[in-house]
């Protein structure tokens, strides 16, 4: 939308170098294309201004910087969703809601697989 309304001799002002794009490639191309279109590019946070060779050089770093960031937060969020899965099902299984085999090892002792574990109180007569 904004490679729409941008013309030749605009500077397009951003706070970050990296809101220009979810990743590498796509910062690289966007800065790119309004290169190639006349439109100049400032960051205001990191100062960077990519018609110099230093300008480039850091908005190249940066991008990448930024690309690590957000793969170490989504390979977290990953973590946290395999975890809290892995205590969800031993909470269930604990109360005789899952079959044991939904537990990862090590199992209870008292677990067999396919069946469900059970509290002696639950068992019945």
């Amino acid at each position: 939308m904004l490679l729409e309304y941008a013309a030749e001799d605009d500077i397009i002002v951003v706070w970050r170098v990296d809101r220009l794009g979810r990743s590498l490639i796509d910062v690289l191309n966007t800065v790119i294309l309004l290169f190639d279109r006349g439109i100049h590019v400032r960051s205001i946070s990191d100062g960077i201004d990519p018609v110099t060779s230093t300008g480039r050089l850091m908005l190249n770093m940066l991008a990448t910087l930024a690309e690590c960031e957000r793969e170490l937060i989504i390979e977290r969020v990953n973590a946290g969703i395999a975890r809290e899965g892995t205590h969800r099902r031993r909470r269930r299984a604990a109360r005789g809601l899952e079959p044991c085999s939904a537990l990862p090892p090590p199992a209870s002792p008292r677990c067999t697989p396919g069946f469900l574990l059970l509290r002696e109180t639950e068992a019945g007569p």
